[in-house]
């Protein structure tokens, strides 16, 4: 054998490892209908994916819930919740159940733990043998709590919150006449046509004891430049023409209830019945201090060495607080002294004048 002729270890390993190897990648699977669908395409993961050779246990569900209807954004993420996820082999039916039909149960018996109107987002992963989701799948969903399929309002939506707005004024106008809200919803119904007709042909409109409406023609506004509020930056305002109005004018009665209601009168009496404090007399108050300023020399006559103010207030039986204004008059009248700091503070007459 010549030196031509002997095997080459690399170029062997490199043959062999070439031979093992296929062509080509396994072709991404393929799905049919709905993908969004969970219950449409739970069903063909589960039969390829054991077409391929794979066990139904081999499969997962990642499961995602959050609430849908008309409520704000922060609680949104706040109701969000990632419930425990599913296994491929607990939904894959039986005899007496589809693919589906499990899959559907089993979110079904999740919903019944919140019921409450909710979307469930679902993932379908390997769980184990490979890694990662099913090709070819995306975020599926399964909605629950809603009787026909709804378009989702936008969260904060200016609608959303009217429409939270017109059922509350509803429920609230039925309460206090004392009739259902079908009968609110009629009157209301007549009014508002009856204001549009009229201010169609007239300029104006009174509703009694609430509002008088007025059409009024507004000015037009050239074009001009300015800064945008929000962003304060400079842009361009386009000219607009003149228009008509709707000006809002609020009723005698109206008007009169608010300044009642801002002086407080009827409103304070009935949401605080406590009575007012009352003004101390400065008179009576004056008499007071000289009251306890005699009983304070009175105290200080009967020893001969000077007090703490705590056996002051011993002596005269009143608390601490009480002799304070007492104690600062009588030295300013020079007819008591006092000697140290305020902690360890004494009190005694001043000699020569005899307390008087």
């Amino acid at each position: 054998m010549t030196r031509h002729d002997e095997p080459d270890p690399e170029l062997e390993e490199i043959e062999r490892l070439l031979a093992g190897r296929p062509e080509h990648a396994a072709p991404e699977p393929k799905f049919e209908g709905d993908l969004k669908n969970a219950l449409n395409l739970w069903p063909q993961i589960l039969q390829q994916q054991i077409a391929s050779g794979l066990k139904a246990s081999q499969l997962g569900v990642h499961v995602v819930r959050k609430p849908i209807g008309p409520i704000e954004l922060a609680e949104i993420r706040k109701q969000t919740v990632r419930l425990v996820p599913l296994s491929g082999n607990s939904i894959a039916g039986d005899e007496g159940r589809s693919p589906a039909q499990a899959l559907f149960d089993a979110i079904e018996h999740y919903h019944s733990l919140y019921k409450k109107p909710a979307v469930y987002e679902l993932t379908f992963f390997y769980r184990f043998g490979k890694s990662g989701n099913v090709p070819g799948t995306t975020t599926a969903e399964i909605r629950l709590g809603q009787s026909e399929p709804q378009v989702e309002p936008r969260v904060g939506h200016r609608r959303v919150r009217n429409r939270e707005l017109r059922t509350k004024f509803v429920g609230d106008v039925a309460t206090r006449a004392e009739v259902d809200s079908v009968t609110v919803k009629k009157v209301l119904s007549g009014l508002l046509q009856h204001v549009h007709e009229t201010l169609l042909k007239s300029s104006e409109i009174l509703v009694p004891g609430l509002v008088l409406l007025k059409v009024v023609k507004g000015a037009p506004t050239p074009a001009r430049k300015g800064v945008n509020p929000f962003t304060k930056e400079e842009t361009h305002f386009a000219a607009r023409p003149a228009r008509l109005v709707v000006r809002a004018l609020a009723s005698r009665r109206l008007n009169r209830r608010l300044r009642q209601k801002a002086r407080g009168r009827e409103e304070r009496a009935l949401a605080d019945p406590r009575p007012q404090p009352q003004r101390r007399d400065p008179i009576a108050a004056a008499r007071t201090r000289a009251e306890i300023s005699e009983r304070i020399i009175a105290a200080l006559g009967r020893v001969d060495e000077p007090v703490g103010i705590r056996d002051i207030s011993k002596a005269v039986g009143l608390p601490l607080n009480a002799l304070a204004a007492s104690l600062k008059e009588l030295q300013t009248s020079g007819r008591i002294q006092k000697r140290g700091k305020t902690k360890g503070a004494v009190y005694s007459l001043v000699q020569g004048s005899g307390g008087k």
